[in-house]
């Protein structure tokens, strides 16, 4: 147990360098090899999968885990002026936000070809964070760190309402952020929390074809808009 304990925390210094880093990507395939790999697999065996794991669709334009080390090369970016503590939480969401992706994989014929599908990853990605992030020295971040690895595909659904009632788009969107801060309340400061969602919904689109989902990333500016200047 001893000795599991000292691996696992070896494991997370090396982990967190690499996410954490000015290009995850490259630092994260730099590594990837030797004694660090096979501690990796063991503890996460979904990320061998997920390097592997083609995302068909017109939405991206990454395998899953190429990806996941994109929106984390995103989110530092994004959230540089927050505390290190907390850059390192959102850094360690967007590793496991995807993850379950391979799990939920289906294939569908759209327009004559395969189209990849990932239906409940979110909640898929959520039980592989608590399983994991406590290894890793998140125990007492867990519920808020799976709470928002739950959530972060929030601002799918909002988009699309907004599509359909662009003269209500504003509104629309408030009313779907104060009914997500009331959510996010039983897990601290909601207004935060819902700070914290948009960088990740950000960081997410950024990382995708961002033609496509430019008009997710508008949306989400919105919010944050919206957010700065209400008394919610």
């Amino acid at each position: 147990m001893k000795n599991q304990i000292l691996k696992d925390k070896e494991l997370a210094k090396t982990l967190t360098q690499i996410v954490t880093s000015a290009d995850p990507r490259a630092e994260f395939y730099e590594k990837y090899d030797g004694a660090f790999k096979d501690a990796l697999d063991a503890l996460i065996p979904e990320i061998p999968i997920a390097i592997k794991t083609e995302q068909r669709s017109i939405w991206h334009i990454y395998p899953v885990f190429d990806h996941i080390l994109e929106t984390i090369k995103e989110i530092n970016r994004l959230s540089c002026n927050l505390k290190k503590d907390e850059q390192k939480i959102l850094s360690f969401i967007m590793l496991f936000h995807d993850l379950g992706k391979p799990a939920c994989k289906k294939e569908k014929i759209k327009n004559g070809k395969i189209c990849d599908t990932f239906h409940g990853h979110n909640v898929e990605s959520e039980k592989i964070a608590r399983r994991v992030l406590p290894h890793l020295d998140f125990s007492s971040n867990l519920d808020i760190m799976c709470k928002l690895i739950l959530d972060h595909d929030f601002f799918i659904a909002v988009s699309e309402n907004c599509f359909e009632n662009v003269e209500k788009r504003l509104e629309i969107i408030s009313n779907a952020v104060e009914k997500k801060i009331s959510d996010l309340n039983a897990f601290g400061d909601g207004k935060h929390l819902m700070y914290l969602l948009c960088l990740i919904g950000i960081a997410d689109n950024l990382a995708q074809n961002r033609v496509l989902s430019s008009a997710t990333t508008e949306v989400i500016k919105d919010a944050l808009s919206i957010l700065k200047n209400s008394h919610m």
